[in-house]
């Protein structure tokens, strides 16, 4: 049986630190640019999905003042609250029985395709879980509302996959598709193909190739 239509829950953390892990590569508005380019064209995909009824943005107060969202999209912001606090909450917002997709926003290859294949390999009593190459959890889709531990953080994908094994909860894992392919670190970024990624991510790639001086390392 096909599946409903799910929900989805993109969370997005304070702009002004964005993507830390590239403080080597790029300068903090570079990096700043990059989050809201990224999060702009996953939620480009996310409307081009067939298996997305809404999607929600969540994250802090203070994203109110440098981040416009495309139209369609809506924003839950919070005065500070952690990542799994946050999601928890949103999706307590949701109706009971409704399906939920939690995705990252720092997907910058995501497919429509892939992500409504995502949606429906999902068990109507279980889960979804897509894998990072350093064992995030990029995305994460549920159709089992509070009966699921939101655990995001360094290598959440075992302590889910932990979780769905102990608690008999059927699982399905992503290691393969544009749902698995976050940026992170230089490495992530410096091997992104401009030419797959969504319009505004390929528009900064460009202009980064063209401006970008690799800073010099300290001496160690």
């Amino acid at each position: 049986m096909t599946p409903a239509l799910v929900h989805a829950i993109i969370p997005f953390g304070a702009v002004e630190r964005a993507k830390t892990r590239l403080g080597a590569f790029l300068a903090p508005v570079q990096r700043q640019t990059l989050a809201v380019a990224m999060l702009h064209d996953v939620i480009t995909t996310l409307q081009a999905c067939s298996m997305i009824a809404d999607i929600t943005v969540i994250g802090p107060l203070s994203n109110r003042r440098v981040v416009t969202l495309p139209a369609g999209a809506r924003s839950q912001l919070e005065g500070k609250p952690t990542l799994n606090g946050a999601v928890a909450m949103a999706v307590r917002a949701i109706p009971a029985g409704a399906g939920v997709l939690v995705i990252h926003a720092d997907l910058p290859l995501l497919d429509a395709g892939d992500v409504d294949a995502f949606v429906r390999a999902t068990p109507a009593d279980g889960v979804s879980l897509a894998k990072s190459a350093d064992g995030g959890t990029p995305a994460i889709c549920s159709f089992i509302g509070a009966a699921w531990q939101w655990q995001f953080g360094p290598r959440s994908f075992f302590l889910h996959r932990d979780t769905a094994a102990k608690t008999s909860i059927p699982c399905v894992v992503d290691d393969s598709s544009s749902l698995s392919h976050d940026v992170d670190t230089p490495e992530d970024l410096t091997g992104l193909d401009a030419s797959a990624c969504g319009t505004q991510t390929a528009a900064f790639l460009a202009t980064v190739k063209r401006t970008y001086t690799p800073k010099p390392r300290r001496p160690s």
